[in-house]
């Protein structure tokens, strides 16, 4: 099963940032702590961020 993990990892390394985010995501969701923890963070960062497309003069 290990050997499995190792592959997949080592499939998802060669396809760059996005294999990158890959395994980060499924870092994230093994836990559900981890889960939870990434819920919360993004519900503080959504309340807090407020983004401008454009700004009228």
């Amino acid at each position: 099963m290990l050997e499995r993990v190792e592959e997949d990892l080592e499939h998802w390394r060669a396809k760059g940032p996005v294999g990158k985010l890959h395994n980060i995501v499924k870092f994230i969701r093994a836990s559900l702590q981890r889960t939870e923890a990434f819920k919360a963070h993004a519900k503080e960062q959504e309340e807090a961020d407020i983004y401008k497309l454009a700004e009228e003069p």
